[in-house]
């Protein structure tokens, strides 16, 4: 079972409040909402503000601790390490009790949550990336393309011959072994 805290970031740079722990997995976009309107609403009882910047973070395996739960006598066993899955930046209206979040940052773990994120609250379906990369423009339709210098072009030459990362360079070289004694004509690779 995983454990999952919510921190918001509210007041002076770089302070932040435990607002929310969650024990279990969060499944899907909904019920991450429900819980960000909760935190917000939290946020809100304890300092007024209706704008913050909340992460949610993974309590990694690891060592244990004990510590009391905010605003009460009660102690907790947390673990000490923890992980950002995400940063939301949200607004809550407290007539409705509504969020907006009006910026997000997911982390590779909650991919699944970030697709629903923008399908629900943006209106953008997941793209696939293209297969073919885009191909360059012809001589033709650009000439200028000849006169520029190959570290000057934009996108990437397939068209030349591939050459390994060990290609033998076939030139002399001396190496100086002592008392005027030299060994000619070898080989050597770069790397």
């Amino acid at each position: 079972m995983r454990v999952y805290a919510f921190y918001a970031y509210v007041g002076e740079r770089g302070t932040r409040i435990s607002v929310l722990t969650v024990r279990g997995d969060i499944v899907d976009w909904v019920q991450l909402k429900g819980l960000l309107r909760d935190a917000m609403l939290k946020v809100h009882y304890l300092t007024g503000e209706t704008r913050a910047i909340l992460s949610l973070e993974r309590y990694k395996p690891g060592r244990w601790f004990w510590a009391f739960k905010h605003g009460a006598y009660i102690q907790e066993k947390f673990r000490y390490g923890r992980e950002f899955e995400a940063f939301f930046k949200v607004e809550l209206d407290p007539k409705t009790s509504e969020i907006t979040v009006r910026r997000v940052s997911f982390s590779w773990s909650l991919q699944r949550i970030k697709e629903e994120f923008y399908k629900y609250e943006k209106g953008i379906k997941y793209k696939v990336p293209p297969l073919i990369p885009k191909s360059t423009k012809s001589l033709l339709e650009n000439p200028a393309q000849v006169l520029a210098e190959q570290s000057g072009l934009r996108y990437v030459d397939y068209s030349r011959k591939p050459q390994s990362t060990y290609t033998p360079i076939k030139e002399k070289w001396r190496e100086e072994l002592g008392y005027g004694k030299t060994v000619e004509n070898k080989t050597y690779y770069e790397s």
